[in-house]
């Protein structure tokens, strides 16, 4: 049976080292007498650092740049008194600051100083604290392996120092690596440990937060009862807590797990009788209701809309498909008006921008008046001077002849060099003119085919589509069935093309920001590898890896994963049903490169059509051995990364023998 789309509200990533506990508590109205107090302290002590810091971590997760200035400051004090507590927390306030605004050198760069002055004062706690924010950094850059050592290093110190709240915090966030890893069965055991400690703490947000981890495994893994235990004991514990926004996450979890289970029923998964499907849908739409209660209370549009669309299949299974309709519908109706508030937005944001750039343009104009003001009054200085001269000149003409002269073939010296340097200058301007015209229209000509390959799939669509409204009661089951097949295709196929022409946009622009790091080779592969798994097994295509773990470079992670995307899909596209692809890897001290290729046994190229397979002013497309159909835009994108990465690429391929793919990457940071 087909998987519907579950929406699993996650209470809890990233769990942040001990000291923010007290500032994330901070209210709006203490944050505000805090700012007043800080205004009106004048002395320079321990104190109005501790104020500071504890300020800035109020407003590091949503205004940073305020928090960054807050955190210098304490620093400076800090520095000045010799307060290393101190010094170590601002610095630490600098990293999670930076970590906010997405500028990671920064950020790491301030943690390790915190570190270093952690160490210094020999603060078992604050060093745990500080590897768990590191671990956070390399977390969100999608660096697991790098972040889960630091969070074992947290775990350790904690361990030694007895902490036991910041080595329940750290076992949670390795857990959190396990998860994304997929590893459940371990990510399950350090989530139930700091359970345990919750629950012996009788710290309530702790256990709350490793008990909904918990659940989210065990919905994972597939275990819909065990998971709907979870969520029913974390539901309860928001009650308790008295916490709205926490009791309307756990009753839409529960509507997600009941209609999960009801899919398996249908899918004979389990062995529950029809009263129990009829049970599970009843309390799925039950929890999901008080869901959509709280979250108007709460006005969170976002979540109503997803819980409606929950609700739309719960009626769904319950066969009221007047019902499921009205409530897809109320889903559609508030995505839509939350999508028009945030373009509103964006419009507001730029027209205040607009009024700022007028204004700031206002000002320079009168700067600008008075310049010229000035000028005028120095010019008219300078003509009376100049008045003076010439009547000393007229005095003293004949000794000043012969310095005249010289001064005279000296200034024609210079507007003769002047002149060249011109004519020089102008050539080259020239010539970028020329050049960008021809960047022009390759530009002109890459735009037809790009609007030629949106017209065909388009085309298609509208045809295939206005062909079932006419004649749909005369199609059979199996005919209908082939059409909607057909308008998968062409869907799929503009999705692709979109895509990678937005990829393309962004990096054309400078969007794509080129962010170099030391990372494991075979962990992208293997990500995309399980990406494309369906693609693979569809094909029922041999992918071998002969890559090892460790296998570290030194590039942009990010594009080195859409390159190893783009190139895996094209061997899967173009190697027989049956086939096999290598992907090997080859280090090169002496030239500090990684040597990959990636090998397919598939239909292979003419050296025409290898010849044009990076030129975006020409269009290359092969349908793929199950005829599927290409943007081919891919390999250009692929091109364009590996360059920015320091590499190159080439390709040898022979019809019916198959393709390599070989390009080569950074092994380390010169």
């Amino acid at each position: 049976m087909k998987n519907i789309g579950l929406t699993i509200f996650v209470l809890c990533l990233l769990l942040l080292g001990t000291c923010y506990s007290h500032s994330q508590n901070l209210t709006l109205s203490g944050a505000d007498s805090l700012s007043k107090f800080i205004d009106s302290y004048k002395k320079d002590d321990t104190l109005i650092v501790d104020r500071l810091q504890q300020l800035a971590l109020y407003y590091y997760t949503h205004t940073p740049d305020k928090a960054i200035v807050l955190a210098k400051k304490g620093l400076a004090i800090s520095e000045k008194i010799n307060y290393k507590y101190g010094k170590g927390i601002c610095l630490q306030t600098l990293g999670v600051s930076y970590r906010t605004k997405s500028e990671m050198p920064t950020a790491l760069s301030y943690l390790f100083k915190a570190l270093e002055v952690y160490e210094d004062i020999n603060s078992k706690n604050r060093i745990a604290s500080c590897y768990s924010s590191i671990g956070n950094i390399f977390y969100k850059e999608l660096n697991y392996p790098k972040a889960l050592d630091y969070y074992m290093k947290a775990l350790k110190t904690t361990e030694d120092s007895g902490d036991k709240l910041g080595k329940a915090q750290a076992l949670g966030n390795i857990g959190m690596i396990y998860f994304k890893k997929y590893d459940y069965e371990k990510a399950l055991s350090y989530y139930n440990q700091a359970v345990e400690i919750g629950k012996k703490l009788g710290n309530k947000k702790l256990y709350l937060t490793n008990i909904t981890n918990v659940a989210n495994v065990y919905s994972a893994q597939k275990n819909y009862l065990k998971a709907i235990d979870c969520y029913k004991e974390s539901l309860q514990l928001g009650k308790d807590l008295g916490d709205k926004n926490l009791q309307a996450f756990n009753y839409a979890n529960l509507g997600a797990m009941y209609i999960a289970l009801t899919q398996d029923i249908d899918s004979n998964a389990s062995g529950a009788s029809p009263k129990s499907r009829s049970e599970y849908i009843k309390k799925s739409i039950e929890n999901c209701k008080l869901s959509i209660e709280l979250f108007g209370a709460l006005n969170a549009k976002k979540e109503i809309s997803d819980v409606y669309y929950q609700l739309s299949e719960a009626y769904k299974f319950k066969k009221d498909f007047k019902s499921s309709y009205f409530f897809l519908h109320k889903a559609f109706n508030l995505h839509d008006s939350l999508y028009t508030f945030e373009n509103q937005k964006k419009l507001k944001e730029l027209e205040n921008k607009r009024e700022r750039e007028l204004k700031e343009k206002e000002i320079k104009i009168l700067q600008a008046d008075k310049k010229k003001q000035l000028a005028y009054i120095l010019l008219l200085i300078g003509l009376l001077s100049a008045v003076c001269i010439v009547v000393i000149i007229l005095f003293r003409v004949n000794r000043f002849r012969n310095r005249s002269n010289k001064v005279l073939t000296e200034q024609k010296n210079n507007i003769e060099t002047l002149h060249n340097e011109l004519s020089k200058n102008y050539g080259l301007i020239k010539q970028s003119e020329l050049h960008l015209i021809e960047l022009n229209n390759i530009k002109d000509k890459f735009f037809s085919i790009i609007a030629h390959d949106l017209k065909s799939p388009l085309g298609s669509l509208r045809n295939v589509l206005e062909l079932m409204l006419e004649q749909y009661d005369d199609f059979d089951d199996n005919e209908r069935k082939e059409y909607l097949y057909l308008i998968k295709d062409s869907s799929h196929l503009l999705f692709d093309l979109l895509e990678n022409l937005l990829t393309w946009s962004m990096a054309q622009r400078g969007k794509f920001q080129y962010q170099p790091e030391e990372f494991d080779v075979s962990y992208v592969i293997e990500s995309n590898m399980k990406l494309l798994k369906q693609n693979i097994e569809n094909k029922k295509i041999i992918v071998k890896s002969h890559i090892q773990p460790y296998t570290f470079c030194y590039a942009d992670v990010n594009m080195t994963s859409t390159i190893f995307r783009n190139l895996l899909s094209n061997a899967i596209k173009f190697t027989n049903i049956g086939g096999e692809i290598n992907i090997e890897a080859e280090k090169s001290e002496e030239n500090n490169s990684l040597l990959v290729s990636v090998n397919d046994n598939g239909i292979g190229m003419t050296p025409e059509v290898v010849s044009n397979l990076f030129r975006i002013d020409t269009s290359v497309k092969m349908p793929g051995t199950n005829n599927e159909k290409g943007t081919g835009l891919g390999l250009i994108l692929c091109k364009e990364f590996i360059e920015k990465n320091g590499g190159s690429i080439n390709v040898k391929s022979f019809p019916d023998k198959g393709s390599t793919f070989t390009f080569n990457l950074p092994l380390q940071h010169k």
